[in-house]
Formats: C-alpha cells, structure tokens, sequence
C-alpha cells in the first residue's frame, strides 16, 4: 500500500477525525487554532492513499522544557496494521529533532491499551500517572528522548 505522509491541513485531520470510532468527543478545529495560537511550534501530519486522508499526527510546543508535545492522532480502521502511526510517529519525531527539541511527549487513556503498547514498543518511557476515576479514564504520560 502506497502512503504519503505530508504536512496536511486541519480540515483533513477533521476528515480522518469523524472516521474513528475511539474519539468520543473529537476537537473541533477552532480548538486545535486556539492551542496552535499558544504555541510557537506545532506541526499538522497526514497520512495519504491515493490523495485521501487515512492517518494524522499533531503536535505543538507546550512547555520550553526542549519537549515536543504529540497531542493527537489516529489512523482510520480500515487502515490500522499497515505501520502507518509508525510512519507518522518516525515523521514527527525527525521533524521535531530538526527543531532542536530534545524530547517528544504524549498522553494516552488507561482505556486505550494498543497506544500504550505502541508508545512503549517504540522507545517511550512512562513519566507520569494521572489517576482519574473509572480507572480506564486515568491518563499515562509517556516521554521519548530524541
């Protein structure tokens, strides 16, 4: 399967966003401006097949501790198992290298176990715990040094 990954725009984040059966409550555009307004770095990935959206990675500058901040992402489910987060995820991390950020940071849910094991199967360590109840709602931070 032939993908492109490029920087993409907010309305093709929002076409892959709608197809995800996981974002229960997905951001709307004007919240993704209002972070990147914040920001002095962010960085908008898409994923393509034959000119469609089928992944996305974004990210913006949080804190100025040196950490890129991957914020959110997903790929749609016909999709899945073709390495295309990996691609994403390897994307911004080169780009984010290029920047001069030292490290790359994400949250998940408890609840979303196949993101865990992604961001640990990738050289992510596990930094911080936030407890929440239920407990699938709790968040794990993760952090990769570049």
């Amino acid at each position: 399967m032939q993908i492109s990954i490029q920087q993409g725009s907010l309305n093709d984040v929002q076409t892959v966003t709608n197809g995800i059966p996981e974002f229960i409550n997905p951001h709307s555009i004007e919240e993704y401006q209002r972070r990147f307004a914040l920001a002095s770095h962010h960085l908008i990935l898409v994923a393509y097949h034959e000119n469609q959206p089928v992944g996305f990675k974004v990210g913006y500058q949080k804190d100025l501790d040196g950490s890129f901040y991957s914020w959110m992402g997903g790929v749609l489910p016909a999709y899945r198992q073709n390495k295309i987060a990996k691609k994403l995820a390897d994307a911004m991390e080169l780009w984010a290298k290029e920047q001069g950020f030292t490290s790359i940071i994400f949250k998940t849910r408890n609840s979303l176990k196949p993101m865990l094991m992604f961001g640990l199967s990738n050289g992510f360590y596990i930094i911080d715990f936030e407890k929440r109840e239920p407990i699938e709602a709790s968040r794990i931070l993760l952090q990769k040094f570049l």
